[in-house]
């Protein structure tokens, strides 16, 4: 199923003083498809409420054109 997955976000963080946080792993032969690999860095963008976008970062800190 290439192009859309469904995870889902986990709870992280301090339970016993109560300030837990979102989390998601992402992980799999799906996001080298994707174009990333491991040691590669990323972007993450949030540019709407329920929207984030991963990007694969060049080495100069630009983020890639084939992304």
């Amino acid at each position: 199923m290439p192009g859309k997955r469904s995870l889902k976000a986990c709870a992280t963080g301090d339970f016993w003083r109560k300030k837990v946080v979102p989390m998601i792993r992402i992980s799999g032969r799906w996001v080298m498809e994707a174009g990333i690999q491991p040691d590669d860095r990323v972007s993450v963008e949030n540019p709407e409420p329920g929207v984030l976008v991963v990007r694969r970062v060049c080495e100069a800190n630009h983020v890639d054109p084939q992304t």
